[in-house]
């Protein structure tokens, strides 16, 4: 029996045992009977024992910020486990999603979009969008998540109880008559929410809760009845190749609601340790290190080994979460788009890169179309960057910060690793990063260079090396600050992007500007149309109010600045809030760097930094060579 199977076995004994134990009184039991029996029903909808058509209605009222009278309407339908309808009304978002053996088809009204899937349905049978399928994918998933899944076939009036007894919930019998039965749910002296059950139908019709300060009204009704509604006529219809769609629905869904439990109840990974062949993955305070030595298919493969779930996340996260959202507001399909920028930007990434994705691909098990696409993911980063020495600092060392602000809420904090890697033949760096994902925004080399990035515009112009590849590049080939300005240089580049270069070698910094025709190095001090406000022996890059804010910080600080003062101008407003994914502080002359990255509830500047020492990372007590590397 695996530990997540023992686990929950273990909670199923403890469970029953808090039941028999008990001290509610068989008068209670009674009482709460009819919720216990309410909640069952609303469950049957989504579980895959019955084939009884059932459509379930959600009507919620409540009001926005504004004070604002607001609703939001979902309405399930499941004619069987494979036939099935989903409409949302919500003032930010209204769809209808429409699953059957027949067809499948997303309809977007605001956007006056339809998706329709042309072809046949999937012939790999747990890629088809079914509920039997989806309940499967989630049941594979984090264990949170997989619990509550499981908990959908249980009788509620067995589990309800010891859990709310467990948690300090409480469930509250109110007023009853022969219609009705009213609960309240309570933790200690605060009131939650209140429910209502019909007991001539025992479906619960009515719900009152809060969502932070704003109280809500849910009226639900249950109906042992379901048809499909008809395909929408609409102005632009967007075929999609079915079992594509029916894929990135799956798991797309699946990594949206992974998300949601991991925002809930997500921990740090334990720390441990594991040995492979070509190199070592280590959890220390919750952080992962991912030292990989060997050739590209060598590091490539071990990172997928080490991370396989991780990498399988990353990639469900960018291509069908993102992808289902960039569809929606876009009105084209994100697969085929993805693909196009791919064609145009493989032909500039060195074979090496190439052979290090195939791997990954084969290390996690993953395929490599999918690899390949996530690691092509256009970078729409939203960031800050300094580096500031001599007269600003406090002992003269140069300083090198970086700020990552990138969609914490599709969950890649939850996949943040710290790569430390000796390519064969390359120089050894560290790479602050995310597991699938082998380029670079934020990076640091034996050579005492480090480089991060900033986003700009430029969609769409995908003829050159990706971004995260030229950082990566540097990394392995850049041994002074000259030669990283001749690699982004030389090559040919895409989008619009912004970087920071450091050498701890002499304390040199040079801020970049990096479009498609042309490239602009900005030495410390020195002005330039973006960056109004130069202050003598910094490079500042950010934009708008942060910049202004970040050059207010290292003003009010000049002189001053050591390691916690420099890691104090990454918090807000110089960061974008809750999207602040990564902080990073170099400092290339001793080899230095402090990482934080986001957490559960908390953006990275809230989160503690980790100090780290790259000769350290990169000894043999830190690093040991797997022997089986060794003697290759």
């Amino acid at each position: 029996m695996n530990s997540s199977l023992s686990r929950w076995a273990r909670t199923t004994v403890a469970v029953l045992i808090a039941l028999l134990l008990s001290s509610t009184t068989r008068a209670q039991q009674n009482r709460t009977q009819p919720l216990y029996d309410a909640i069952d029903q609303i469950l049957v909808p989504f579980q895959t024992r019955t084939e009884e058509p059932v459509t379930l209605a959600i009507k919620a009222t409540y009001k926005d910020r504004k004070g604002r009278d607001k609703t939001a309407e979902v309405t399930f339908r499941r004619v069987s486990p494979s036939a099935f309808a989903l409409s949302v009304s919500h003032p930010k978002a209204r769809f209808l999603l429409v699953r059957s053996d027949e067809h499948v088809f997303l309809h977007i009204p605001d956007k006056g979009l339809m998706l329709v899937g042309e072809g046949d349905a999937p012939t790999v049978p747990d890629q088809a969008f079914t509920l039997s399928n989806i309940v499967a994918d989630l049941r594979t998933r984090s264990r949170s998540l997989s619990a509550w899944v499981d908990t959908l076939s249980m009788s509620k009036s067995v589990i309800l109880a010891p859990i709310a007894m467990a948690t300090g919930y409480a469930i509250i019998p109110g007023n009853e008559t022969d219609a009705q039965a009213e609960y309240s749910i309570a933790k200690g002296d605060k009131k939650l929410a209140s429910l209502v059950v019909d007991k001539t139908t025992r479906t619960l019709s009515k719900v009152e809760f809060k969502i932070g300060r704003t109280p809500c009204v849910a009226t639900i009704s249950l109906k042992w009845e379901a048809q499909l509604p008809p395909m929408p006529t609409v102005e632009k219809t967007l075929p999609v190749k079915r079992a594509e769609l029916e894929l990135a629905l799956l798991k797309g869904a699946g990594r949206a609601l992974e998300i949601l439990a991991e925002d809930r109840f997500w921990r740090p990974p334990m720390d441990t340790v594991k040995i492979g062949e070509h190199g070592k993955y280590r959890v220390k305070n919750g952080q992962r290190i991912v030292y990989l030595e060997g050739g590209p298919y060598d590091i490539g493969f071990q990172h997928g080994k080490f991370l396989a779930d991780e990498t399988r996340k990353l990639i469900e996260s960018t291509l069908y979460v993102v992808g289902m959202v960039y569809t929606m507001e876009k009105g084209s399909w994100f697969l085929n788009d993805i693909r196009a920028a791919a064609a145009r930007l493989e032909p500039h990434i060195p074979k090496d890169f190439l052979e290090e994705m195939k791997g990954l691909a084969a290390g996690s098990g993953i395929d490599y179309d999918r690899v390949r696409l996530a690691n092509c993911f256009p970078a729409l980063f939203h960031c800050s960057g300094f580096a500031v020495r001599g007269k600003a600092t406090v002992d003269g060392k140069l300083y090198h910060g970086r700020v990552l602000d990138y969609m914490t809420r599709i969950g890649l904090q939850y996949n943040a690793a710290l790569f430390v890697v000796r390519k064969k033949g390359k120089i050894p760096f560290v790479n602050v990063g995310y597991a699938g994902f082998i380029g670079s925004v934020t990076g640091m080399n034996e050579k005492k260079v480090a480089l991060g990035e900033m986003g700009g515009g430029g969609d769409g112009k995908w003829d050159g090396v990706p971004m995260a590849t030229l950082m990566r590049m540097a990394l392995e080939d850049a041994g002074t600050l000259d030669d990283a300005k001749r690699i982004f240089s030389e090559n040919p580049r895409t989008c619009e992007y912004y970087y920071v270069f450091s050498d701890g070698k002499d304390r040199s910094a040079v801020g970049v500007k990096a479009v498609p025709e042309r490239i602009e190095f900005v030495a410390p001090g020195e002005t330039h149309p973006q960056l109004p406000t130069p202050i003598e022996d910094c490079v500042l890059l950010s934009s708008g109010k942060r910049y202004e804010a970040l050059c207010r910080l290292v003003q009010e600080s000049y002189g001053k600045i050591g390691p916690e003062q420099a890691m104090k101008f990454m918090g807000l407003p110089v960061a974008m809030g809750k999207s602040n994914l990564h902080d990073v502080l170099f400092c290339p002359e001793t080899l230095e760097l402090w990482v934080a990255n986001a957490g559960r509830k908390k953006a990275a500047y809230q989160e503690p930094f980790h100090h780290y020492s790259l000769p350290e990372l990169l000894s043999d007590e830190f690093y040991p060579i797997p022997k089986a590397a060794a003697k290759k």
